[in-house]
């Protein structure tokens, strides 16, 4: 398919393939990558209400952390282990901090020798300090790739040299493995699976209660 073509198939979906790497890979490695990107109604209105519910989960994050009441980061690793499990299939992820107390990864994938750090912050202060605390712990030594995952905004790039690309078996892309929740709403829709879709919604709606519903059911 012609760049041209594909960049008006992007655009038709609201997703920047540019800006998400994940994306990139797809566009580049599937046979028919870009037919992905054309919703049908059903999954248009799956996208639509799912969309809603992340706009209002990351505005109660911004409100809730403005206030002083940091502790959100600490109830939201649940809800980082089931939208972790939705949008990358991984099954056996346990809560590192509750099991044992380490103090910077929240969930670890055994399967994918992967751990997932869960943060209000996207700043690289944040991500230096996240990798810091890994290392500290020998974590580097069980997990060879390290997600952050932003509940608010990451920052545009991540180009410090203070953050560690590789160590050892450790390797660490800001390009690949910063997400914050419009990366991870980008990479559902790109994927058009109504089940993940309904499935990532129903989890923000739950997060928010009942009493809190920007978009009826």
């Amino acid at each position: 398919m012609a760049g041209r073509e594909a960049h008006g198939l992007a655009s038709f979906t609201g997703i920047r393939i540019d800006a998400i790497p994940q994306l990139q890979h797809h566009v580049v490695h599937e046979e028919h990558p870009m037919e992905r990107l054309v919703l049908n109604d059903s999954n248009q209105a799956l996208a639509g209400r799912l969309a809603t519910y992340v706009a209002a989960y990351k505005h109660y994050v911004e409100i809730y952390s403005q206030a002083g009441l940091l502790d959100v980061a600490i109830f939201d690793e649940a809800l980082a282990r089931d939208i972790t499990a939705i949008v990358f299939g991984y099954t056996d992820l346990v809560n590192l901090n509750l099991e044992t107390s380490f103090p910077a990864v929240g969930l670890g994938s055994s399967a994918e020798a992967c751990a997932i750090q869960v943060t209000i912050s996207g700043t690289t202060d944040k991500i230096v300090e996240t990798q810091e605390k890994l290392f500290a712990h020998g974590l580097d030594g069980i997990y060879s790739r390290l997600i952050v995952i932003i509940l608010g905004e990451k920052q545009a790039t991540y180009d410090s040299q203070r953050i560690v690309r590789s160590r050892g078996a450790f390797t660490f892309d800001p390009d690949r493995d910063i997400y914050d929740l419009d990366d991870l709403f980008g990479i559902l829709v790109f994927k058009a699976d109504p089940a993940k879709l309904e499935a990532f919604a129903n989890r923000l709606q739950h997060e928010l209660g009942s009493s809190t519903r920007p978009y009826a059911s």
